[in-house]
């Protein structure tokens, strides 16, 4: 039975991507559903990395050379990404059990030497120069492996939900395109824009209160139209995934501990995937993405 499971999802994937151009990668990132408490991704399987799959992971990269650096950068829900990373391959503790505590809004990192990993957050409330400037390091030569960025609730809040800010922020994304590109093309990197989770109105406080799921898809939909013909990956499944877990935010911003548990969750399939040998049809691994063109071509 699980042989057939495995040959049906091999199966879909070629659908998915010969019909919308989906491949098992961009499935993770791009939707899915909860199923009780767990997440399935739209076409793929979701592996559940234990603490010693994430170490095998990460050494067998380095014993291949490969640098293990793993970089967020924006506000305090981009930060929670990282704190919930970080607790993960620490402590092999999901966020329900998680010792760590909120920081504030300054550069973090975590070190492994053992598994040549580097885990980094930058401060970037905002898209404007400061983020810019923030990446400004990886404008030349190696990059992260990985880079999760996004920002724009920040800009709803200063501006008061205003038009102008609005624009300000497709703006500035549009001048910050350019160098995430640069950072893929030539810094070998994955860059994954976060779309901006929605919120719980009613426990919202202060400034706060000026955020609506409107807006903030307003703000999402201007980062679909500046980044729709490039090869940034756009992280909208995060939407969909917190969306799920309202309920469960304790100020009715800061994203849930079962979304951080999944979110987490993703980002080692997407990093890991293609280094281990699971064999459950999972996603973003380069043997499903070739047997979806073998599919796709006959």
């Amino acid at each position: 039975l699980s042989l057939l499971l495995v040959a049906g999802f091999g199966v879909y994937h070629s659908v998915l991507h010969a019909t919308y151009d989906v491949t098992p990668c961009k499935g993770l990132l791009k939707d899915g559903m909860y199923k009780g408490n767990q997440w399935q991704p739209w076409g793929c399987m979701m592996h559940k990395y234990t603490k010693t799959d994430s170490e095998r992971c990460f050494r067998y990269s380095r014993f291949w050379g490969k640098s293990n650096h793993l970089v967020y950068v924006g506000d305090s829900r981009i930060e929670q990404l990282y704190t919930a990373t970080r607790s993960w391959l620490e402590k092999g503790a999901d966020p329900l059990k998680n010792t760590l505590k909120h920081d504030g809004m300054k550069p973090l990192i975590w070190e492994n030497s053992e598994q040549n990993l580097k885990l980094e957050f930058l401060p970037a409330p905002e898209v404007n120069g400061s983020m810019i400037k923030a990446l400004e390091k990886w404008s030349k030569g190696p990059g992260p492996t990985v880079l999760v960025i996004g920002a724009g609730a920040e800009t709803i809040r200063r501006c008061n939900g205003s038009l102008e800010g609005l624009d300000e922020h497709r703006r500035n994304l549009t001048r910050l395109k350019p160098e995430l590109e640069n950072i893929m093309e030539f810094g070998g990197t994955k860059v994954l824009w976060v779309l901006q989770p929605p919120v719980n109105s009613d426990l919202l406080n202060g400034s706060r209160k000026v955020l609506t799921n409107d807006l903030l898809w307003q703000f999402n939909t201007q980062a679909y139209r500046v980044l729709e013909k490039s090869s940034i990956l756009v992280w909208s499944s995060l939407y969909r995934l917190v969306e799920g877990t309202l309920e469960d935010m304790e100020d009715g911003f800061h994203i849930s501990d079962l979304a951080l548990s999944k979110s987490t969750q993703m980002i080692l399939n997407l990093v890991c995937n293609d280094n281990m040998n699971f064999n459950d049809g999972s996603c973003c691994k380069s043997s499903d993405h070739r047997r979806s063109e073998e599919h796709t071509s006959e």
